[in-house]
């Protein structure tokens, strides 16, 4: 501002000297002094001069005026800025009342022979002696929990449901009498028999149990040992991981030979295992192994997580009642990892009235199947826990 007020001060002086010597040089020019340099005329564009350069002054000082008040405004903001800027932040991210936790929960975690992957108690705060069967160093009891959600989930897609509508094989043996006469048993060239798969939860590598514990049923009564075909024609399958199907082998258990076989789809009803092992239709030729067209279809859409000790008022309603805290809907293929991220909107957030948390009972539920998922794989959940440290401020969150 000095510097300003410097500059135009010269150049007022500048204008000033220069017009007293123009004044001058012009009387001189003319040889004529009729005018003297303290005549009226001359003292009235002298004061033209003074009253521009007062004009000028003024303005100036009335400018410095104004920006000396923008500056003091300035600087007073700024102080008040810098103190609610140090308020918010000892107010909200030191003092604050409202705390959010994540919580990690993986299986793998916990020291159970015989563990249930699809319904467990997972502990936060205990030890052995108490019944805790999972390291609990890292967590401890949360006191005053007002909120609770899904976060992610990392699942394996292992499962396979075996069902009384989709659990029905029939097999047809080779027809060649050339090769077959010393593969099979006399008798039984061309002929089918049903298996029926029982009943269960497998995946892909127990299912070589359900084809273990199937019965083994002839459709043409002339078959050699119709009432124990299983001791005669075994079929095993196993799982190829890098194409996702099963393959299935046949020997003849009486003297152990690979017998050529073939699916026929096609003659059984509603009660297929065709999709189930992953067959588009009946085998083209007699071969051994088979290997199936597609992977296999598991059918287990979604599943859904319920725990037990979380509030209704923050769980999704539904038509059983349960503690649903989510749906996590199976897009992965089978035999892979599948990560489910929930898609949240705070504003959304239910609070319930402030709580204990010591432990969490798992639960996976296939609702579609009306059964637990099943899978020896281990899965892990990321939760989300918001608590509060002042209870009684409670009423002011929730009012």
């Amino acid at each position: 501002m000095d510097n300003i007020k410097k500059y135009v001060l010269g150049s007022v002086l500048v204008i000033l000297v220069l017009f007293g010597y123009y004044k001058y040089k012009s009387n001189l020019d003319e040889n004529k002094l009729t005018t003297k340099i303290d005549s009226p005329e001359n003292l009235s564009d002298f004061k033209s001069v003074l009253n521009n350069l007062i004009k000028l002054l003024e303005s100036e000082k009335k400018s410095k005026k104004i920006m000396s008040k923008q500056l003091k405004e300035l600087a007073t903001l700024n102080k008040i800025q810098t103190r609610h800027i140090k308020d918010i932040t000892k107010k909200e991210l030191f003092n604050k009342n409202i705390e959010k936790h994540r919580l990690f929960i993986d299986t793998h975690n916990i020291n159970d022979t015989n563990l249930d992957r699809s319904n467990y108690v997972y502990h936060l705060n205990g030890s052995h002696e108490t019944g805790a069967k999972n390291q609990t160093g890292g967590y401890d009891q949360f006191k005053n929990v007002i909120g609770f959600r899904l976060v992610k989930a990392i699942i394996p897609n292992t499962n396979h449901t075996v069902l009384n509508t989709r659990n029905t094989i029939i097999v047809q043996l080779d027809d060649d009498d050339s090769v077959s006469a010393t593969v099979l048993n006399s008798g039984d060239i061309n002929k089918k028999f049903r298996i029926t798969l029982p009943e269960g939860f497998f995946d892909t590598t127990t299912i070589t149990e359900s084809f273990t514990n199937a019965t083994y049923e002839a459709i043409d009564t002339n078959t050699t040992g119709s009432t124990n075909l299983i001791n005669l024609y075994e079929i095993t399958p196993d799982f190829i991981d890098e194409s996702r199907k099963f393959r299935f082998t046949m020997k003849n258990n009486a003297n152990g030979v690979a017998t050529k076989f073939k699916f026929i789809w096609s003659d059984i009803g509603n009660n297929s295992a065709q999709t189930f092992l992953g067959f588009n239709g009946d085998t083209e030729v007699f071969s051994n192994p088979i290997i199936a067209d597609i992977p296999p279809d598991m059918s287990v859409n979604y599943i859904d997580l319920i725990i037990d000790e979380i509030p209704y008022i923050a769980c999704k309603k539904n038509g059983k009642g349960n503690r649903l805290i989510d749906r996590i809907g199976i897009t992965s293929g089978l035999g892979e990892l599948f990560e489910y991220t929930q898609d949240w909107n705070f504003e959304n957030e239910n609070y319930f009235y402030p709580m204990k948390l010591d432990k969490l009972t798992i639960k996976l539920y296939e609702t579609n199947h009306d059964h637990f998922f099943k899978s020896d794989r281990d899965h892990s959940l990321e939760f989300e826990i918001t608590i509060i440290k002042n209870a009684k401020d409670f009423d002011f969150l929730i009012g």
